[in-house]
C-alpha cells in the first residue's frame, strides 16, 4: 500500500519517497508542478527511493538539535543546486548530441533541439521584460536526477569528473601537448627552486619544488587511481571479514614523486635532478641494488617484490620442457656438446670465514646446436657406405707443405708490396684471402637441454651423456648416432663410454686444442728463448704467458712472435736467394730452431683459421700435423685423447662427411665461426652465468634454473632489445694494438741474430738453456720421436696389437724451462754481476792502495832526507850561536 502524503508524480509515474525525516529538506518539497506532482494514485506500482541514496543524491535527514539550539534547516545546503541542475541539463544535452547515428536516436535530438529552441525565446523576452515571478521555485536537482533516472539516463557520466573524461577521450593528445606546454613554460619556476630540486632535506621540500600544474596534475591522477583500487581491496576484505585498512595517500605521493622527476630530468637535463641522480649513484653500488629495487617497487616501476618474484619463477620453470624447443627433420644434425660449469657464492654463509669454505655448486652443461643441412642425413649416410675408410696417419701432408710454402709467399709478397709499412693484422688479412669458407649453412638452433650432475667422475660423465638417449630419439632415417662434442678431460672419460656403446661419436673440442697447442708451442721453445722474445715485443707478465691464462692475449703474442721470425727469416734467406726449405743445409743452428717454431706455430695458425673460416680441411689436417708435439712436450692426456680423436675421423666416412659440411658454429656474423666447445664456453656457459643469481642454491635447484634458463631470457629479450640494443649474440669487435714498433723491432734483432757467426751471444737470447749442441739434437730430431709416440698409444690402445705400456708417456724429449726457473737463472746471473762488479773494486781499492802505499813511501824518504839535512843545519847554527855567546 503506497503512502500518498510521501509520494510524487515525476514524468507520470509514482515515487515513493522515505516517509520520516525529510519534513524540512527542499530536495523533496518542490512547488513547481510541470515535472513534480502529488500522486493521487494509489493502486498504481510504485518506485521506491531509499533513505541511503536519497542521502547520497541531495537529501538531508532531519536532525534534532535539542533545547536550546536552533531549529534543523538544511536551506543553504541546497544555494548552488540550480547551478547544478543547469550543468547537469547541459551536460545531458552534450551527452545526446554524442549519440551515435540511429532513428530513435535522430528522432530524440530532432525533439530536444526544438523544444530548447522555443523555450531559448521565452527564456530571453522574460528576461528581457523583467518578467521573473519570485514566488516560482525551480524543481530541485533531486528532481532533476531522478526525472532523468526513470528515463534511464546514466547518472554518473554525467558527473564533473566525466565531462573530463569525454573531452580527454575526444581530444588527447591536444590536452598531452597542453600539459607539456605548461610543462615547458614551468621552467622559471622550476629554476627559482633549484636548490629545493637539487639538494632537499626531505622529501616533502624536494616535493615541494616541483611545477604546480605538473605537481597537482599527477597528485590527483595517481591518488584517483589509488583510491579506487584501496575501494576494491577494502570491499574484498571487508566480505571476507578482515580488518579495512587506512588509505596510504604517502604511496600515491611517493610515486606521483617519482613520476614528477623523470618528466622534469627529460625536459630540464641541466638541472640536476635529486631523485634521478641519487638513483643513478644507486645503480653503481652494486651492495644497494636490493634498495634500488624496493625504490622502484614502491613507485609501481616493478610489480611486485623480490619474493614474489622467485615464486613466479619457480612456477615458471616447473612448466617449462626443454626437449619442446627441439626440431625435427630428415636434414638435421644434432651436435650435442658438454661441459662443466660451476659457481661459487659470492659470499659466506653465515659462520666463521676461518673455518667455513665458501660453498660451490658443479653441474654438467648440456646443449645441443641443430644443423639444418642441404641434404638428407640418409644421403649421407649413403654416399660415405661408397667411400673407403682412410688409414691411421699422423704427420705432416701434402697440404700442410703446400700451406707452408703459401705462408712464405705471402710474407714475401708483403715485404715487397708495403716494405716495413705493414703489422701482423695485414699478415693476417694475407693469410685468409684464398682460405675456402665452409659451413654454408644458416645459423643452428640452439638448445640448452636439462644438466646433468657434477661430471667429478666417469660415472656422472657417463650418465650426462645417456640423457642425450631420452631427450633427442634421432628420428633421421639410418642415423643413429649421438654425436658429442667436448673438452680433453670430458673425452678422455667418454673413451671408455664409446667402447660400450659405438654409436655415440666423439668430437675432441677444437677450441680446447687449440689452446693446449699454444701452451705446447711456448712448453717446446722456452728453453730457446721465446719469453726474450715475448719480452721484447712488451710481454710484461710472463707467467701469464706460460699458463696460457688469457687465450686471446696469448694468441696476439704468438702471433706476433711468428709474423716476426717470418719476416727475418725470409728477408736473411732473399739475400741468399734460397728458400725457407734449404734452412735445413744452413750451419746456423738458431736459424733451424726459429725455422721450426715458423713451421709448428704455423700449424696451429693454419688450425684456428679452419675453425674461425669452417674449413674441415685446414683444421685437421693442421691438427694431424701439430699432433706429434704433444707427446715430446709431455702433453700425455692430450696425446691420448688427440690419437683416439684422429682415429675415430678416420675410420667413419660419415662423420667426415658430416664435417665437411660443418666443423664450426656461426652464431654472430657471417663468415666468423666458433668451435663447438668454443660456442658452448661463449654461449652456453657464459650465457648461463650471466642470467643465474649470484647463489643458485643447491644441486638441484642449479639444474632446474639451467633448463629453463633460455625461456627465462627469452621473456626479457624484447625488453633489452628495445631499450637497451642488447643481443646475445651479437658483440662489437674489439681494438687490439697492432704493436707495429715492437714488431719491428723485435724483427730487427733477430736479424742481427742470425746474422752473426754464434747466434746464442746475441742479448736477444741471454738467459737460455737449451741453445747448446745437447738442446739443438733435442729440438731437431723430436718430431720424428713424436710420430712414433703417437703409433705406439694407437697400437696399445686402440688396435690393441701390442700390450698396453704407460711407463714413460710423460717424459719430455726435450728439455723445458718455466719462468720460476728462468727467474732463478736470472736471479744468479745478475748476483753473479754483482759479485764481479764487487771483485773489480777490491781489485782496484787494492791497486790504488799499493800505488798509495808507494807514493806514501816516496815521501817520506824524500822528507826523511830533508829532515836529516835541516837537523844538520840547526846543529851546524846552534854551535855557531854558541861560540858567539862565549866570545
Amino acid at each position: 500500500m503506497n503512502c500518498v502524503e510521501h509520494s510524487i508524480s515525476i514524468n507520470n509515474r509514482n515515487i515513493q519517497i522515505p516517509c520520516i525525516g525529510f519534513q524540512e529538506c527542499p530536495a523533496h518539497n518542490d512547488k513547481d508542478e510541470k515535472i513534480v506532482k502529488k500522486s493521487s494514485i494509489t493502486n498504481q506500482t510504485a518506485r521506491y527511493i531509499c533513505p541511503e541514496c536519497s542521502q547520497i543524491q541531495g537529501g538531508h535527514f532531519f536532525e534534532r538539535k535539542g533545547s536550546g539550539a536552533k531549529v534543523f534547516s538544511c536551506h543553504e545546503k541546497h544555494n548552488h543546486d540550480t547551478v547544478d541542475a543547469l550543468k547537469l541539463l547541459g551536460r545531458w544535452i552534450l551527452d545526446v548530441a554524442d549519440l551515435d547515428v540511429t532513428d530513435s536516436n535522430n528522432k530524440m535530438k530532432n525533439i530536444l533541439l526544438t523544444e530548447i529552441s522555443t523555450v531559448i525565446g521565452t527564456v530571453f523576452n522574460k528576461i528581457k521584460q523583467n518578467d521573473i515571478s519570485t514566488d516560482k521555485v525551480p524543481p530541485s536537482l533531486f528532481s532533476i536526477k531522478t526525472a532523468l533516472r526513470l528515463e534511464k539516463v546514466n547518472l554518473k557520466k554525467l558527473k564533473d569528473e566525466y565531462s573530463f573524461i569525454n573531452l580527454l577521450n575526444e581530444q588527447p593528445k591536444k590536452i598531452g601537448e597542453a600539459i607539456g606546454i605548461c610543462t615547458w613554460k614551468s621552467r622559471h619556476e622550476v629554476r627559482e627552486k633549484k636548490n629545493k630540486l637539487e639538494t632537499p632535506q626531505s622529501l616533502e621540500e624536494y616535493r615541494s619544488g616541483f611545477p604546480v600544474v605538473l605537481s597537482n596534475f599527477f597528485n590527483g591522477f595517481i591518488t584517483t587511481i589509488q583510491k579506487k583500487k584501496h575501494e576494491i581491496v577494502a570491499k574484498k576484505r571487508r566480505q571476507r571479514g578482515l580488518l579495512i585498512k587506512d588509505f596510504d595517500e604517502t604511496h600515491s605521493i611517493k610515486i606521483s614523486v617519482f613520476i614528477i622527476s623523470m618528466i622534469l630530468s627529460i625536459t630540464f637535463p641541466g638541472i640536476d635532478i635529486w631523485l634521478t641522480h641519487i638513483m643513478s649513484s644507486i645503480c653503481r653500488k652494486p651492495k644497494l641494488l636490493s634498495s634500488l629495487y624496493t625504490i622502484l617497487c614502491t613507485a609501481g616501476v616493478v610489480s611486485h617484490t623480490q619474493r614474489h618474484e622467485r615464486r613466479l619463477k619457480k612456477v615458471r620453470m616447473d612448466k617449462i620442457n626443454p626437449k619442446e624447443r627441439l626440431q625435427q627433420g630428415p636434414n638435421i644434425w644434432n651436435v650435442y656438446v658438454i661441459d662443466n660449469i660451476d659457481f661459487k657464492e659470492q659470499s659466506f654463509a653465515y659462520g666463521n670465514i676461518y673455518d667455513v669454505t665458501q660453498a660451490t655448486t658443479h653441474a654438467t652443461l648440456r646443449m645441443v646446436f641443430q644443423f639444418n643441412l642441404p641434404i638428407s642425413i640418409n644421403s649421407i649416410i649413403a654416399e660415405a657406405n661408397s667411400n673407403n675408410k682412410q688409414t691411421f696417419k699422423i704427420g705432416l701432408s701434402q697440404f700442410t707443405d703446400n700451406e707452408l710454402q703459401s705462408f712464405e709467399n705471402k710474407i714475401y709478397f708483403l715485404l715487397q708490396t708495403y716494405g716495413t709499412d705493414f703489422d701482423v693484422n695485414t699478415v693476417h688479412q694475407e693469410l685468409v684471402k684464398e682460405v675456402e669458407l665452409g659451413c654454408k649453412i644458416l645459423s643452428p638452433n640452439v638448445v640448452i637441454l636439462e644438466s646433468g650432475e657434477n661430471p667429478c667422475n666417469n660415472e656422472a660423465v657417463h650418465n650426462a651423456c645417456s640423457m642425450y638417449f631420452n631427450d633427442v630419439s634421432p628420428k633421421n632415417g639410418d642415423n643413429r648416432n649421438i654425436d658429442v662434442a667436448c673438452d680433453e678431460a670430458i673425452f678422455r672419460r667418454l673413451i671408455s663410454y664409446h667402447e660400450q656403446k659405438p654409436e655415440i661419436r666423439l668430437l675432441l673440442g677444437a677450441w680446447h686444442t687449440s689452446k693446449e697447442m699454444c701452451n705446447t708451442l711456448i712448453t717446446i721453445f722456452s728453453g730457446y728463448g721465446i719469453f726474450n722474445l715475448a719480452a721484447c715485443i712488451g710481454v710484461k707478465y710472463l707467467d701469464k704467458l706460460e699458463k696460457v691464462t688469457d687465450y686471446q692475449a696469448t694468441c696476439r703474442v704468438l702471433e706476433l712472435i711468428w709474423v716476426a721470425v717470418g719476416i727475418s727469416l725470409n728477408q736473411i734467406m732473399k739475400c741468399k736467394n734460397k728458400t725457407f726449405k734449404d734452412i735445413q743445409n744452413e750451419n746456423n743452428y738458431m736459424l733451424k730452431v726459429w725455422y721450426l717454431y715458423f713451421c709448428w706455430c704455423g700449424f696451429w695458425i693454419g688450425h684456428k683459421i679452419g675453425i674461425r673460416y669452417g674449413n674441415y680441411n685446414m683444421q685437421f689436417d693442421n691438427l694431424l700435423a701439430f699432433a706429434p708435439l704433444f707427446p715430446i712436450s709431455g702433453k700425455n692426456n692430450y696425446s691420448k685423447s688427440v690419437t683416439h680423436f684422429i682415429h675415430f675421423i678416420s675410420k667413419d666416412p660419415s662423420l667426415q662427411l658430416l664435417l665437411q659440411h660443418v666443423c664450426s658454429v656461426n652464431l654472430t656474423s657471417s663468415g666468423h665461426f666458433f668451435a663447438f666447445d668454443e660456442a658452448l664456453e661463449r654461449f652456453g656457459v657464459k650465457y648461463v652465468k650471466q642470467n643465474i643469481g649470484k647463489n643458485p642454491g643447491n644441486d638441484e635447484d642449479l639444474k632446474q634454473q639451467i633448463s629453463s634458463i633460455q625461456t627465462e631470457r627469452e621473456r626479457l629479450d624484447v625488453l633489452l632489445n628495445e631499450y637497451v640494443g642488447e643481443d646475445i649474440f651479437i658483440r662489437s669487435e674489439h681494438t687490439i694494438k697492432s704493436r707495429k714498433e715492437a714488431l719491428w723491432n723485435l724483427v730487427n734483432q733477430l736479424v742481427d741474430a742470425f746474422n752473426l757467426i754464434d747466434s746464442t751471444t746475441h742479448e736477444i737470447f741471454k738467459d737460455t738453456t737449451e741453445n747448446n749442441p745437447n738442446g739443438f739434437n733435442n729440438l731437431f730430431t723430436c718430431y720424428e720421436l713424436g710420430i712414433e709416440r703417437l703409433n705406439n698409444i694407437h697400437a696399445q690402445e686402440i688396435e690393441k696389437s701390442i700390450p698396453i705400456n704407460t711407463k714413460g708417456r710423460r717424459i719430455k724429449n726435450i728439455k723445458t724451462i718455466i719462468i720460476e726457473q728462468r727467474k732463478i737463472i736470472e736471479k744468479n746471473r745478475k748476483e753473479q754481476e754483482k759479485i764481479t762488479k764487487r771483485n773489480e773494486k777490491i781489485m782496484i781499492t787494492q791497486q790504488n792502495i799499493e800505488e798509495f802505499d808507494n807514493q806514501i813511501e816516496g815521501i817520506i824518504k824524500v822528507n826523511y832526507k830533508i829532515l836529516i839535512i835541516n837537523n844538520n843545519n840547526i846543529i851546524i847554527i846552534t854551535n855557531i850561536l854558541i861560540l858567539i855567546l862565549i866570545y
